[in-house]
């Protein structure tokens, strides 16, 4: 009875343990269940809430300024519209473009003009002496005079009156800005390093880096792969050169003691991040022209990441051992496995032996008894 009470607890502990760890599994998946629910409906939200902007209305113009004179008037109005709750500035292309409060704007074209990318991009970092009005008329002359919108009366009147030098400057970089996609390139005269006079190192060849477009680059990083332990990037001084993105070209120095047969052969690259920078311009439907009527100051950016490498190759000659530091690693490995094996199995038959002596000695006892 006691045999079959114990027994009967053992189980119902048993159930218990089942029991419980159900639950704790059931609130683990509920809880998970959760935080994936709530993760899709934060990212729904922020999705929902980053509408795409597709057309340009509720718009407020702001009283027209002068910057020219009576004989040569320069008109120059602002304009702003809130979009999905927030409030952008656009621009005319066009002096004689009118925009009224009620026109709808809603053909939506890419900008990829570097000019006006330029404009957009520089008068971003227009001195905070100047109030957001006027960054704004800055701004706005500069894209008429680089689209060649203001004759030549008008042009000198806004470039020799107060916002003349920093519209000046706008229009010049707007003419020597290239905003294209950056391509890099390495080079070597020759793949193959040399060893040093004192036979302690290995010296590459000058390596250059080169970008095809230095205005779209912001930042790049060099790796070696499968190079030696101790490879540094250093100068034409021998010196080490700790940030890489401040020149364009260098040496590789590798410890002599540490080249191997299996990293002989090794390669270097560069992965570059560019920013490709665009706005959108919109016109009316009525508007057929080659122009679009007001642009965007909406002025964005994705990155991109582009890559080149180049192989390299150390003429050092390198004995082979018959057994490499793998094999020899392996067989160890073998033999501590075989050795606790051997362990396992002696210990198994320990137990056993001394098992089948305590059944002999039961067996004798019982004879002896009866």
């Amino acid at each position: 009875m006691k045999r079959k009470s114990n027994k009967s607890k053992k189980n119902t502990m048993e159930l218990e343990q089942i029991k419980s760890t159900l639950i704790v599994w059931w609130v683990a998946m509920l809880c998970l269940m959760g935080i994936g629910f709530i993760s899709i409906v934060h990212i729904q939200y922020k999705a929902l809430s980053n509408d795409e902007i597709v057309r340009l209305n509720n718009i407020q113009i702001e009283e027209k300024k002068n910057f020219g004179d009576d004989e040569y008037p320069v008109e120059v109005p602002t304009y702003n519209t809130t979009i999905n709750g927030s409030k952008y500035d656009f621009y005319t292309l066009d002096p004689t473009t009118e925009v009224t409060d009620e026109k709808i704007y809603t053909n939506k074209e890419l900008i990829e003009d570097n000019g006006i990318i330029s404009i957009l991009k520089n008068a971003q970092y227009l001195s905070d002496s100047y109030s957001k009005n006027d960054k704004k008329i800055i701004t706005q002359l500069a894209l008429w005079i680089y689209n060649g919108y203001l004759d030549k009366e008008e042009k000198d009147i806004v470039l020799n009156g107060t916002f003349g030098s920093q519209i000046s400057s706008l229009v010049k970089k707007a003419k020597e800005e290239d905003y294209k996609q950056s391509s890099v390139v390495l080079s070597t005269n020759t793949p193959t390093i040399s060893l040093s006079k004192d036979k302690k190192y290995y010296i590459s060849d000058l390596i250059n880096l080169s970008f095809s477009n230095e205005f779209t680059v912001v930042n790049y990083q060099i790796n070696l792969h499968n190079a030696p332990k101790g490879t540094r990037i250093i100068d034409k001084n021998g010196k080490e050169i700790t940030d890489i993105s401040k020149v364009k070209s260098f040496y590789l120095k590798i410890p002599e003691k540490n080249v191997k047969e299996k990293n002989k052969d090794f390669s270097i690259s560069v992965t570059v991040t560019t920013a490709d920078y665009y706005t959108y311009a919109f016109r009316t439907l009525v508007n057929k022209s080659q122009e679009a009527d007001v642009l965007l100051n909406d002025l964005r950016v994705s990155l991109n990441k582009t890559n080149n490498s180049i192989s390299l190759y150390i003429p050092k000659e390198t004995q082979q051992s018959l057994f490499g530091q793998s094999t020899i690693l392996g067989f160890l490995a073998l033999c501590v496995t075989s050795a606790i094996c051997g362990i396992v199995i002696l210990i198994i038959n320990i137990i056993q032996t001394q098992k089948q002596i305590r059944r002999r000695k039961r067996k004798k006892q019982r004879k002896t008894k009866k």
